[in-house]
This record gives C-alpha cells, sequence and structure tokens, in this order.
C-alpha cells in the first residue's frame, strides 16, 4: 500500500507533539548525514522501546519513513491502523505463527551424525508423532525449529534463540537438518540430558514484502528497518537478520541506475520507559553498497551468501559506532557512574557529549578491563554506589552537601516555600489526570507480563511500558477530558441553573482549559520533583548529627574522581586519537548560551529568580554583557564571597568537638581539620566495622582539585550530571581572584575548588561554602 503523504502528515505532528510530551528533552546528532533525497534504508538499533522507536525517528530524520512493522501488530484492531496510516510494510515472522513442539529434542550423536535431532525418550506422548505431523502439514521440509540456548553456568538472562531448518522427517522421532549443528554452545544445549523445547515454524515467503521495498526504494522514499528482529530490553545487541542487507542488494540489481543509501541509527535512552526521560538519535554516515557486491548478489549461490554477509557486516559495524552496549548490566551501571565522576574541561556536558562519553568509556573499559588500575578502580566505583544507596543520595547530591549550616538552612526554607508553590500550581491537573496515570500505568506493566511470558529475549519487558503508557494516554485523554465536560455540562443545567449562554460557555471553556491545565501539570510539577529531589543534601547540611558522615562521603568521592580522571586521562589518548579535543568541540548551544538567549522553561526561570542569591541574580541580569564579562563578573563577586566568608566569626561548620560519627560500619575515623585535606581518610567495607579483609580507598594527600564553576541553582535536581558547569578564561582578573580565593578558612571543610585562567587550570585552592552563582 502505497504512502499517504497528507495523513502521514498529520500523524507524525501528532505523534512527535505526544512523545515530545513523554520525554524531556530529545536530541538528534548526527543529522547532516541524511541524504536529501533518494533511497534510504534506516537501519536502527537497539530496539529498545516497541513503537516508540519509529516515533522517534519519524521526529527527528526530517523525511518520511516507512517501516517494516511485524504483521500480528499490524493486525491489531487500533494499533494497526495508525501503522498503516503511516504508511508500515508488514512483515510475517517465523516466531508469531510458531507452533510449540510436544516433545524435546536432543542430538543424540554429534560426531557422526550432527545434523540429526531425536525427540528425548520419555517426553513424547502418545499424540507426537512426527511422521503424523509432517501428514497434517505441521512439520515439512523447510520449516524451521526455533530452540532457545540457556545462557551459561553463572550467567543470568533468558537466553539465546537459535534456528534450524529441517530437511526431512526420518521416522516417528528423527528429524534431519539442512545444516549441520556446529556452534559448540548450541550442540553443548542439545547434548543436555533433557534436551531443548522446540517450536515449529512454516516456512514465510517474504517474496511479496520485498517488491513492496524495492518499489518504494525505487520512487525515492525511505524505509526504516530494526534489524534485531523484535524489541527487547537487554544491555547488548541481539544477532542482526539479513534483510536491510537483502533490502539493499535486491532493490539495486532489480533497477540498475538505483543508489540505495543505508544509514545507521542508534537509539539511545536515560530510562527509556520512564515519563519525563530523555533520549539521544544519532545518526551515522551514510554507507554505499559497491556494484561488485551487487553483481555477487545477481549470481546467486555462494557470491550472493558472501554480498548479503559484506553489506551486513559493514551494517553492523556503522550501527555499534552509534550506540552504547555492554555485556550485561552490572557493566553498563558501572560505566554510567563512571561516566558521572569523569569530568573532561571541568566543563557541563550536553546530553550528545554525555553519550559519547558513555560510548568511548565502554569501549575503553572493554579494551582495558584486564589492566590492575581498571579491576582496582571498578571495585572503587561498586563501593562508592554502596555508600550512595546507604545514604539515600545520588552521586550529583555529594557534593552539594558541602553548603555550609546557616546558607543551607535558608536554602532549604526557600525550596520548601518553591515546592509548596509549584505543587499548588500543578495540583489541579495531577488531581484531573491522575485517573490516566494509574490506568497508564497499570495496564503497562500487564502488559510487560504478558510481553515477557511470550518472548524469549526480553528480560524484564521494559521495552513495551512506554509504548503501552502512551497508548493508553492517547485513548483515555480524550475521553476523560469530554466525561469532564458533560458533568460540568450536568451540574452547570440542571444542578446550578444557569441561563442559556453560561450553559453551553461554562462547558466548552473548561474543554479548552483542560488541556493546557495538564501541560501545566506537566511543566511545573516536573520542576516542582526536582527541587523535592535536591532537599536531601540540604538536610545533610543542615541536620549537625550528618556533616561528619556528608564530609567523608565528599572525601571519598573526590579522591575515587581524581583516581578516575589520571587512568582515564593516561589510556584514553592511547585509544582516541582526539582524545585531548572531542570535548572543545562546541556540538550544541551552551546551557549558559541558552539562558541568556531566554531558551530555559518558565518553571525553571522563575526557580532560578526565587533561589538565587541577590549578587548572584544581579549578574545575570546584566544581558548586555558578554558571555566572558558574565563569567568574569561571577568570579569577581564569588571572591568577594570567599572574603566576607573567611573573615567573618560566625562559623559554618561543625567544630571537630561537634561532629559526631554515625557510619561506623562504613568510615574509620580520621581527624576532621578544616584548615587543610586530611592526610588520611580509611573507608571500611560495609560487610566489617573496622574494614578488615576489605580494600582502603585512600584519601588525598595532594591538593584538592579545582572548584568548578557553577552555571545556575534552580533547585532541579537530575540523574544526568546536573552540574552545571563552565570553563572560565580571564588572564588579570581571574589571577587577582584566585589569589583571593586561595585564602584558606579555618570554619569550612576542605572541597575542590579550582579557577581556569588562559584554559589552564590554577593551583588548588581550598573550599569554602559559597552562594550559588547567576546564570553565566
Amino acid at each position: 500500500m502505497a504512502m499517504n503523504a497528507f495523513l502521514y502528515d498529520v500523524l507524525a505532528a501528532l505523534f512527535s507533539f505526544v512523545v515530545g510530551i513523554f520525554f524531556r528533552e530529545i536530541r538528534a546528532r548526527g543529522s547532516q548525514h541524511i541524504p536529501k533525497t533518494g533511497p534510504v534504508i534506516f537501519v536502527a538499533a537497539p530496539h529498545h522501546n516497541q513503537f516508540v522507536d519509529p516515533l522517534m525517528l519519524i521526529r527527528t530524520a526530517r523525511r518520511r519513513v516507512g517501516f517494516l512493522s511485524a504483521q500480528k501488530s499490524m493486525d491489531r484492531r487500533y494499533v494497526g491502523t495508525f501503522i498503516k496510516a503511516l504508511g508500515a510494510i508488514g512483515v510475517t515472522r517465523a516466531i508469531d505463527i510458531a507452533v510449540k513442539l510436544p516433545a524435546r529434542i536432543w542430538l543424540p550423536d554429534p560426531a557422526n551424525a550432527p545434523d540429526l535431532l531425536e525427540a528425548v525418550p520419555g517426553s513424547t506422548g502418545a499424540d507426537v508423532d512426527f511422521e503424523h505431523w509432517a501428514k497434517l502439514g505441521k512439520i515439512a521440509p523447510g520449516h524451521s525449529l526455533l530452540l532457545v540456548i540457556p545462557p551459561a553456568a553463572g550467567a543470568s538472562g533468558p537466553g539465546t534463540d537459535v534456528t534450524l531448518e529441517i530437511a526431512a522427517v526420518e521416522g516417528a522421532t528423527r528429524l534431519r537438518l539442512r545444516r549441520a549443528v556446529t556452534d559448540t554452545d548450541v550442540v553443548t544445549a542439545l547434548l543436555l540430558p533433557t534436551g531443548l523445547a522446540a517450536r515449529v515454524a512454516p516456512k514465510v515467503d517474504y517474496a511479496q514484502m520485498y517488491e513492496a521495498v524495492y518499489d518504494r526504494l525505487h520512487t525515492g522514499e525511505c524505509i526504516g528497518i530494526f534489524p534485531e528482529g523484535g524489541s527487547h530490553d537487554r544491555s547488548e545487541l541481539l544477532p542482526f537478520k539479513a534483510g536491510a542487507a537483502i533490502m539493499a542488494l535486491g532493490a539495486m540489481e532489480k533497477y540498475a541506475d538505483l543508489d540505495v543509501k543505508l544509514v545507521p541509527v542508534g537509539l539511545s535512552y536515560f530510562h527509556a520507559h520512564r515519563f519525563r526521560s530523555r533520549a539521544v538519535v544519532e545518526y551515522g554516515a551514510p554507507i554505499s553498497v559497491p556494484r561488485e557486491w551487487v553483481e555477487m548478489y545477481r549470481a546467486g549461490g555462494a557470491d550472493k551468501r558472501a554480498a548479503c554477509k559484506n553489506v551486513l557486516d559493514l551494517v553492523q559495524a556503522a550501527v555499534a559506532n552509534v550506540t552504547v552496549t555492554a555485556p550485561d548490566y552490572a557493566t553498563l551501571q558501572v560505566i554510567q557512574a563512571v561516566r558521572r565522576l569523569y569530568r573532561p574541561l571541568n566543563r557541563k556536558l550536553t546530553l550528545v557529549q554525555k553519550l559519547e562519553l558513555t560510548r568511548r568509556l565502554m569501549r575503553g573499559y572493554l579494551h582495558y578491563k584486564s589492566d590492575p588500575r581498571v579491576k582496582d578502580l571498578e571495585q572503587k566505583v561498586l563501593y562508592y554506589n554502596q555508600l550512595l544507596r546507604y545514604h539515600g543520595l545520588q552521586d550529583h547530591q555529594v557534593e552539594r552537601t558541602a553548603i555550609g549550616g546557616m546558607r543551607a538552612l535558608g536554602l532549604l526554607m526557600y525550596r520548601l516555600a518553591l515546592l509548596t508553590l509549584m505543587g499548588l500550581v500543578a495540583l489541579p491537573g495531577t488531581i484531573l489526570n491522575a485517573p490516566i496515570a494509574v490506568a497508564a500505568s497499570r495496564i503497562s506493566k500487564r502488559k510487560a507480563k504478558e510481553a515477557l511470558a511470550a518472548s524469549t529475549v526480553k528480560i524484564e519487558g521494559r521495552d513495551v511500558l512506554a509504548t503501552w503508557k502512551l497508548l493508553v494516554a492517547l485513548g483515555l485523554v480524550p475521553l476523560v477530558h469530554i466525561l469532564y465536560t458533560l458533568l460540568t455540562w450536568v451540574v452547570v443545567r440542571f444542578v446550578v441553573q444557569w441561563p442559556a449562554p453560561w450553559t453551553w460557555f461554562v462547558p466548552l471553556f473548561e474543554l479548552t482549559a483542560l488541556p493546557y491545565l495538564s501541560l501545566v501539570a506537566v511543566s511545573w510539577g516536573e520542576t516542582g520533583a526536582d527541587i523535592y529531589k535536591s532537599l536531601a543534601p540540604l538536610l545533610y547540611s543542615v541536620l549537625p548529627t550528618r556533616w561528619t558522615s556528608s564530609h567523608n562521603l565528599r572525601q571519598v568521592r573526590r579522591q575515587l574522581e581524581r583516581d578516575l580522571n589520571d587512568v582515564v586521562n593516561d589510556l584514553g589518548p592511547t585509544l582516541f586519537p582526539d582524545f585531548k579535543t572531542f570535548f572543545l568541540k562546541d556540538t550544541e548551544i551552551p546551557a549558559a548560551q541558552q539562558s541568556a538567549a531566554g531558551l530555559q522553561r518558565v518553571s525553571s526561570w522563575v526557580t532560578s529568580w526565587l533561589v538565587q542569591p541577590a549578587g548572584a541574580a544581579a549578574a545575570a541580569v546584566s544581558s548586555s554583557r558578554s558571555g566572558l564579562q558574565l563569567a568574569t563578573s561571577a568570579v569577581v563577586a564569588r571572591a568577594a564571597n570567599l572574603v566576607m566568608a573567611a573573615t567573618s566569626s560566625a562559623s559554618t561548620s561543625p567544630s571537630a568537638e561537634t561532629d559526631q560519627l554515625d557510619l561506623t560500619p562504613f568510615f574509620v575515623s580520621a581527624p576532621h581539620s578544616h584548615a587543610a585535606s586530611p592526610t588520611s581518610t580509611g573507608v571500611a567495607s560495609p560487610r566489617s566495622p573496622t574494614g578488615a579483609g576489605s580494600p582502603r580507598m585512600p584519601a588525598p594527600s595532594s591538593p584538592s582539585p579545582a572548584r568548578r564553576v557553577p552555571v545556575k541553582d534552580t533547585g532541579e535536581e537530575s540523574s544526568d550530571d546536573d552540574d552545571g558547569l563552565v570553563v572560565v578564561k580571564a588572564a588579570d582578573v581571574m589571577k587577582s581572584a584566585a589569589a583571593v580565593v586561595a585564602a584558606p578558612s579555618p570554619s569550612s571543610p576542605p572541597a575542590p575548588v579550582a579557577v581556569v585562567a588562559n584554559g589552564v587550570p590554577a593551583a588548588a585552592v581550598a573550599d569554602v561554602p559559597e552562594p550559588r552563582e547567576a546564570a553565566v
């Protein structure tokens, strides 16, 4: 079925709007690689978000894309209608029409008969007879056996899918395969005494589907495909199917003048199933298919298979360069923690740069994982994560516990008042939309359980959660709003008995206002949630019983950050030639420029205005100054605040006598000196109060690292490095400011401080509690 351009554009605009509400931030990288004209095949992975993944490409590709969709999905009553309207091409998958084989099979003689499978003795019933099944057409030459190879001993996961082709039925309990089983893991699994469960699927004829794809490509349209074959929630990519290669080669074989481009697409989500999370869609350079491979494909036989393999290998390598994958979730969590701790150039990274940093850290870890320093850092990161869970803090909140007591108390009161304001504004919309949220949550969880039960590759079924949340919301939001409008009309018409004009005006006004009220609830509620998350470090700063604990935790983090930076900066250049220059590239508009251009959300601006000190706010108002002048003003204001703090007789930090070490299982007592960094801070393992038998993380003996210059303090919290950092470059002013900052304060705990002059970090200086500065 040909694509209806008008209908596609209308639905694309609608779904782009809906996806934009579900996600807080969506960034596209590499869009310049997409050819503006001509046939294109978008090869996207990983397929972590079922129906949401195609919508992400529709939103960011800027071309009409017709996706290949499972025929099973297109046959659904409501979902299928939208899928067909978006110009999708149906694909009948073998797994969707497979029938469970009521007998477990095994490989009795892998040495002499590696292509002969038998039913496990005792596992067959009276109705199991392969010859009888063959007469009924359930088993025939060309049919596929679908097996699930269990994970290796000690490993976790759902196992691996394997497809074997049946060549003949030899007796009531024997099946001859077209090719011998040679894979070691498959042979090992088939040698198990209990055998393996199997499903049988008839041979699927894809000729009609391929012809539809060839026709689309010949007219210069775009095709989207997810080569993994189905959505999943695993941390690694599933084996790619050969469909994309066959489409490109087949179309170029059929139409000699056709030049099909394959564009790799990487889909990366920060908590894919959560409402108001973040996503990055990255497009790689287009791949051209050499004419030599097309001729090999035309020749058929072994040459055809070789051509498909060449294209598939090329596509897999290109997709791997735009995705972040890990061998398991434990490794992925470690790398994400490392990414939060590693801060190149003391600057705030954009969302795209965070993704690239995660990708490079993963590659570096897999390349150097046998290095003793990397192994040691991995253990330290895991232990640091245990400390965070014990304290109930996130990594980005640790340094914020260093705020002085009185200032923290004032900031806490500000944010509590602000949280109350945000809650009151968001409350009406939240109450009105609560039934929708509850229904979406429950239905999506039920669908996840159903998808998990029917799948052999899913781990928890999270890949369907976002899809069903959106589908439920799309269906219920109009219905619920219409119901509220009807109830209002009944009240106005029959209970209050207002005159005729008001009987219609009030319900219509309500119907118009409800969507806006819902958007206000989302925006202000989101900011209120961020403020709520920011209260934990402030409570740590206010409560005297937590001062020593938070101080020790900061020391652990700073030492780990130093060790991590040393290792990454040492090994990084050996693996990435552009290691020292990559993060200097301005791939996106910096947050500071966005603030100056008025691109911040209104709620964020209100939060920032209410929370920031007057001096910092005054600096932010000076919009006529350049970014460098604003940065210089901020540093000078910081220096003045530090001088006042250093000379003040009122101490904002606890004394050694008043500090109570309430984390005995985690910390070993150490001198609490505020004049200089402690020379040793032992950290004990949670398994032993004394730390015996566990490695300790030594405290820093070197000067404190450089202090980061905060961009803003909106009270918002984020799990993705929400520390606003900039690199401040000034020659004379920065030197004088650094000299003032360098004066130690006897009443303040040590913390990292740095000023960058002429692109080079200045000497490390002591940390003094200070107010947040305005946006620079």
